[in-house]
């Protein structure tokens, strides 16, 4: 009979390989388990907390794109704006040269008519004392005889009650 199938020899390898085995388990439990169960769950927190970054940097990700398109609305509200303000503020200059040169024109016009008119006083003060020497020196020699200057006034009371005058 070999030695290596009979049936002690196979009792004691089943032996030898509980010994083994629990002695195993026994240093596993003790000295390997504790370390490597803590090792997981930093792992798996590590994971955890990756996974967190990652929505918080979705969330984060689409809040700066509804902020970058609000942004770019904001921006087009206020080209807009300035394009109106533009045109509004060419429009009001446009009005403010035409108001000025209008005011510019009536006061040219103005200054012409008060030109024109001064030189008519002016002419009028430099004629009117040879005019009145000239008129009364004629009404004088008109009116020498009392019989024309009757007949001057008996005219001027006719047409006055007549109503041409």
């Amino acid at each position: 009979m070999n030695s290596d199938s009979s049936p002690i020899f196979f009792l004691f390898r089943v032996i030898n390989f509980i010994i083994i085995a629990s002695a195993a388990t026994y240093i596993f439990h003790k000295y390997l388990r504790k370390p490597i169960t803590e090792e997981i769950k930093n792992a798996i927190d590590r994971i955890q907390s990756l996974i967190a970054l990652k929505k918080q940097k979705d969330v984060d990700l689409e809040l700066e794109k509804t902020c970058f398109a609000e942004q770019i609305l904001k921006e087009k509200d206020l080209t807009k704006k300035i394009n109106f303000w533009i045109q509004e503020n060419k429009k009001e200059e446009a009005n403010k040269k035409e108001t000025i040169s209008i005011t510019k024109a009536r006061i040219q016009e103005k200054i012409k008519k008060q030109l024109a008119e001064k030189a008519n006083i002016d002419l009028r003060k430099q004629i009117l004392p040879d005019v009145l020497k000239s008129a009364k020196k004629e009404l004088t020699l008109d009116f020498a005889d009392q019989q024309n200057g009757q007949l001057f006034l008996d005219k001027i009371i006719d047409s006055m009650k007549n109503g041409e005058a």
